[in-house]
């Protein structure tokens, strides 16, 4: 990462307000520059600027759909390796509002880290619920993903959180 991006992004967001985030997330849309500047800083190990880049990354899609959607394959091929549950979180979250499965590269990418991120004991539970919900949307195009959904459920069941078993069973009986 360059040591401008970081810079850049110190200055803009010096704070982890939700008024700020709102803020900086219409600026974003308006200058595309700052998406390039934020994606790069996501994915840094500079914490709290990688969870607030993300956060308006997150903020900007909500916002505009589709704004994320060229940069959909760079954010699919980093989540694995992001250094914060924040970031995850939050990419995760404005992925889930794509058609993940027109691309099988991009499906199969996001099936991989979802599962390996439901079978981690690491994981915060925000990224295992977005994990979820971007798994029910691959299951939807891959029915045979089910099975794999079920097992992973049966393993996991004496130590995930009960919320979670809510939304296993939500997508194993759709």
């Amino acid at each position: 990462m360059s040591k401008k991006s970081l810079d850049i992004a110190k200055d803009l967001l010096p704070e982890s307000s939700r008024a700020l985030a709102d803020k900086m997330a219409v600026i974003t849309l308006g200058k595309l520059e700052l998406k390039e500047i934020f994606l790069e800083v996501a994915f840094s190990a500079d914490y709290p600027w990688n969870m607030r880049a993300s956060n308006i990354l997150e903020k900007a899609d909500d916002l505009q759909k589709g704004f994320l959607s060229e940069n959909l394959s760079f954010i699919v091929n980093n989540i694995p390796n992001a250094t914060h549950d924040g970031t995850k979180r939050c990419l995760m979250k404005a992925l889930s509002r794509y058609d993940l499965c027109t691309d099988d590269e991009i499906c199969g990418k996001c099936a991989e880290f979802c599962f390996k991120f439901l079978k981690s004991g690491t994981e915060a539970i925000a990224v295992k619920y977005y994990a979820l919900i971007i798994l029910d949307q691959i299951i939807r195009a891959y029915p045979d993903l089910k099975h794999e959904l079920y097992q992973t459920s049966m393993l996991q069941k004496d130590v995930i959180d009960k919320t979670l078993t809510v939304h296993f069973k939500k997508i194993l009986n759709s």
